[in-house]
């Protein structure tokens, strides 16, 4: 959030021409981000009953990892709606403050993707991970009956 602050405040001296609106850029590329963030809400909701996920519910604590990851794409999605309506408003109105705020929304929502990205990643990995000693724990299994044969 503070880096789209800054990035906000480093463009106004540009946004002398009012024929870029940054409620226009808005308007064209959050609609894109915010099928990503609900397309990847609804993955993580509909495998939710799959085995990994249960270990990223972590017994169901209030603060898991499940959680975490849950909320991060709902505020990841919450921060594009309010890009979408204030970006509307302010080419609606043709506000120029409200111009202002669409950018560092627009700003905020981008810089989310990578957020979410990244937690997104931390699951892959969690996933391998678990993976991983699952097929250990499955081989082990294995030459301790193949030990016994010999």
């Amino acid at each position: 959030m503070h880096l789209a602050l800054i990035l906000t405040i480093l463009c106004l001296p540009f946004w002398h021409d009012k024929e870029t609106r940054a409620a226009d850029i808005t308007l064209s590329a959050v609609p894109n981000l915010l099928g990503f963030s609900v397309g990847a809400l609804a993955i993580v909701l509909a495998f939710s009953s799959a085995d990994i996920f249960s270990t990223l519910a972590e017994d169901g604590r209030p603060k898991s990892f499940f959680m975490t990851l849950t909320t991060s794409l709902l505020h990841f999605i919450l921060v594009q709606v309010a890009a979408l309506c204030v970006g509307a408003l302010a080419k609606i109105t043709n506000t120029g403050w409200l111009d202002v705020v669409s950018l560092f929304l627009l700003f905020y929502a981008v810089l989310s993707t990578f957020a979410a990205g990244v937690h997104l990643f931390r699951t892959a990995v969690i996933y391998n991970t678990k993976a991983g000693l699952d097929l250990k724990g499955k081989s082990n299994g294995r030459k301790k009956e193949n030990s016994g044969l010999i």
